[in-house]
């Protein structure tokens, strides 16, 4: 005998929303009549009862995480976050190279130490050392500025997902002064790369600039490793350009930076 459980409407429009053969050999015509009657009014409660579920909406990368200043607090967090994502994953990079074997204090030079305490220090705004070194500033005049982002759905006490940290710097002769943002490195964990942290870091930092340094804002510059393909690709879809190479010696070899820069047309 051929049977039907009607588990819902839907699962029962999935069985029956043709009835079954005519011309089965093992149903009489009572059946046929039976299955069709069936079909019939699942077709009726699928029109007046069943709606669609609504699709989940994916969160944009501006709702899935919120941006704030850093505060002493989480210098802990940004500090591990720093050598774990930064100079550890440079060092990886390079493994099988003979800078891949040097110690990370050496790759932690070369790349700019920070001291994420010192930094959010309010009494001295501090600037990162070595590569990146910047020079001092007043306590009134904040040139380094540092943004983190936590995921909204973790709650206000979240360790960072990532942060900013970038600097206001100039350079060159008084009729013909340079002023650019020195963007020192965007870092962000592991567990949320790939879901717009870093965007929302970058375009955080931009409206930042924007509002209170405008005059840094159109003209911004970086280093990227060579090798560090995943980033220069992401850099210079945002719109960053080649601007020359710097050099550091890791280990008894030479890692070559790239020089990019983001330029505002005047």
């Amino acid at each position: 005998v051929f049977v039907c459980q009607r588990l819902s409407p839907k699962r029962s429009v999935l069985f029956w929303s043709r009835g079954p053969p005519v011309d089965h050999p093992v149903m009489c015509q009572q059946q046929v009549d039976l299955a069709a009657a069936n079909a019939k009014e699942a077709d009726c409660v699928e029109e007046a009862s069943y709606a669609a579920p609504t699709p989940l909406r994916r969160r944009r990368p501006s709702e899935a995480f919120s941006v704030q200043e850093a505060t002493l607090r989480d210098a802990e967090a940004l500090q591990q976050l720093f050598q774990q994502g930064y100079v550890c994953c440079h060092r990886e990079l390079h493994i099988g190279q003979a800078c891949g074997s040097a110690k990370l204090e050496e790759w932690e030079a070369a790349l700019g130490a920070v001291d994420f305490m010192e930094v959010l220090s309010p009494a001295s705004p501090s600037a990162p050392k070595g590569k990146k070194k910047a020079k001092k500033a007043s306590a009134a005049e904040k040139t380094v500025r540092l943004l983190i982002c936590t995921e909204l759905l973790a709650g206000s006490n979240a360790s960072p997902a990532g942060y900013v940290l970038y600097e206001l710097r100039e350079k060159g002769p008084r009729s013909a002064r340079q002023k650019y943002t020195e963007l020192v490195n965007i870092v962000v964990h592991d567990r949320f790369r790939g879901r717009g942290a870093g965007r929302v870091l970058f375009q955080a930092m931009q409206k930042e600039l924007a509002e209170s340094a405008p005059e840094f804002a159109s003209d911004i510059r970086l280093y990227v490793d060579e090798q560090n393909a995943g980033p220069l690709t992401w850099y210079r879809r945002l719109g960053f350009q080649d601007s020359g190479y710097q050099s550091e010696t890791i280990g008894g070899e030479k890692v070559t930076f790239v020089r990019l820069a983001l330029k505002e047309a005047a």
